[in-house]
């Protein structure tokens, strides 16, 4: 009970509060005092919800249900002019280097060229815009900043594969937003995300 009162604590992602190390700010350690005296805790995922009991918490745990209209994001036949596709807040978490990297090295070292969309917004931007530059990768790596489903929809579809190099998250919705394309996903397998990926079946896991 928190004030004495029954409570329900949603626990959206692990950047709020790490499952696999101790709480290191006073927010994730006023937190962690929260999750111990909720009455019900809901988490993303399957992943969430066996660490949470790992970590000896007796409350009633749960995993709500998403929900998502497939009328927004369908299959259309169009061209794949797009290798490589990222979708989302550009925050440090979201680890947006690592893919310029990653984009890099396969240009340097394996003579590969892969175009690739980044879209969304957010204070690092001009800063990876700088580093794409720096690279080299002005030519392959385009900034859009976010626009509407429609047009969102369309980005994906000619887009081969989906890439998502968070060092933390939930349950992004955004790779089930492309499977509804067909587009597969490249991620790290880090919180709930393989509740949506089942390696090599519909995406691909690798390790952080």
């Amino acid at each position: 009970k928190i004030f004495f009162r029954k409570s329900v604590l949603l626990l959206m992602g692990e950047l709020e509060f790490p499952l696999n190390k101790p709480p290191n700010n006073i927010k994730q350690k006023i937190l962690t005092r929260i999750v111990k005296v909720a009455t019900i805790i809901g988490v993303r995922g399957s992943n969430s919800k066996e660490r949470v009991l790992s970590l000896g918490y007796k409350n009633q745990i749960f995993i709500p249900n998403n929900v998502f209209s497939f009328d927004d994001f369908n299959r259309v036949d169009l061209s794949k002019e797009n290798d490589i596709i990222f979708i989302g807040n550009i925050q440090h978490e979201k680890r947006i280097d690592i893919l310029l990297d990653i984009i890099h090295m396969l240009k340097v070292d394996k003579n590969m060229k892969a175009n690739v969309l980044i879209v969304g917004d957010g204070k690092l931007k001009p800063n990876l815009m700088a580093k794409s530059e720096k690279l080299g990768l002005s030519e392959f790596v385009k900034f859009l900043p976010f626009t509407d489903k429609n047009k969102l929809n369309t980005l994906i579809n000619t887009s081969k594969i989906c890439a998502l190099t968070s060092e933390f998250e939930g349950l992004p919705m955004v790779l089930v937003e492309t499977m509804a394309c067909g587009v597969p996903s490249v991620s790290f397998d880090i919180a709930d995300i393989g509740d949506i990926i089942k390696n090599n079946v519909n995406g691909f896991l690798v390790d952080f």
